[in-house]
């Protein structure tokens, strides 16, 4: 008597034997068809701010999908922020926690004082995030708001988000490829 799994198998084997089931595996996110990346942006919960919205390309949003389960596992960390701001496109990304004169932070008189930094005071759940990229006077209004909410969106429930400030990477010289189109406010 022959085995039926070994007849299940061959049986499968020339039935379905030719069939690529590749995009039948969703969550292989490098080869899903691009059809599906916002069906699955809104079952991982990463629709809008959450970085759907900043992700631009493709591979951007490939890239944010293939690492929201870490992020998500690390939500409230400042992990999570750097990993969500890694996944669409800003890599160079430092925060500093616990603004206030611990840090060697007083009021000089050099600087203009604006606000957004408490002098005199040691405040343990403010942070800042310094993001380093190639142009930073070409990020807009709008890309800035997004990001503000994503990092408070990623950030755990203590901390106050004091500033995002976006600093020009000395790596990264004008290559001639940027042409104004009156999209940004300088």
């Amino acid at each position: 008597m022959a085995n039926l799994f070994d007849i299940f198998s061959k049986t499968a084997e020339k039935v379905i034997g030719d069939i690529d089931l590749t995009p039948a595996m969703i969550y292989l996110f490098d080869a899903v068809n691009a059809n599906a990346l916002p069906a699955l942006a809104s079952q991982f919960d990463v629709e809008g701010f959450k970085g759907w919205d900043l992700a631009i390309t493709e591979k951007q949003k490939r890239e944010l999908l293939k690492t929201v389960m870490e992020i998500k596992s690390h939500l409230g960390t400042p992990f999570a922020i750097k990993r969500s701001l890694a996944a669409i496109g800003f890599s160079k990304v430092t925060i500093q926690e616990g603004i206030g004169t611990s840090d060697g932070m007083f009021y000089d008189g050099v600087s203009l004082y604006d606000g957004s930094i408490k002098y005199g005071g040691f405040d343990w759940s403010a942070f800042t995030v310094t993001i380093k990229t190639k142009y930073s006077v070409l990020v807009s209004n709008e890309t800035k708001e997004l990001v503000t909410n994503l990092i408070l969106y990623y950030k755990n429930a203590r901390s106050k988000l004091v500033n995002v400030i976006y600093q020009e990477d000395s790596l990264f010289y004008y290559d001639g490829t940027l042409i104004h189109n009156g999209s940004i406010n300088y």
